[in-house]
């Protein structure tokens, strides 16, 4: 079975456009700063479409946010090697080796939110014989919103 519900490409694009304009925006501020700006963004179009099948669609703007991120800090630090840019500005959380992150002046850390890690929740169609107002469908309308909210 295939899932024919996707992001569209218009929206794809308007993403990463606006993920890039933010990019920009910041070219001289703190990695910490860029972060915050970046992340409600991302929170809210993932949160939007985690119910469509865009998994791999969710890894490629990872990418191509990972590069634009890079092409940031090679700018904004273009006297540095790559590896003490690497050293400066990312780090490693399990077995994620690229972790883009801030430190803000109080000492605070803050990581770059990232497309892949939210998870795709799918709809659940209910039964086209179920009836709410049947005594006879209670068990299952309770079991439904059980499976709801542990999902």
């Amino acid at each position: 079975m295939s899932c024919q519900v996707r992001p569209a490409k218009v929206s794809i694009r308007s993403v990463i456009d606006k993920l890039k304009g933010i990019i920009v925006k910041h070219r001289g501020s703190q990695a910490a700063i860029l972060i915050r700006n970046l992340n409600p963004v991302i929170t809210g179009w993932a949160n939007f479409h985690r119910h469509a099948c865009s998994k791999k669609t969710f890894y490629q703007l990872d990418r191509i946010l990972w590069r634009n991120i890079w092409n940031w800090a090679r700018r904004r630090h273009n006297n540095l090697g790559y590896r003490k840019i690497v050293s400066l500005l990312f780090m490693s959380i399990g077995n994620r080796k690229w972790q883009f992150f801030g430190k803000f002046a109080d000492g605070k850390t803050i990581l770059l939110r990232m497309f892949g890690n939210f998870h795709i929740k799918r709809h659940r169609l209910i039964n086209g014989y179920a009836n709410p107002f049947d005594p006879y469908w209670d068990y299952y309308f309770v079991n439904r919103l059980r499976y709801k909210y542990v999902n």
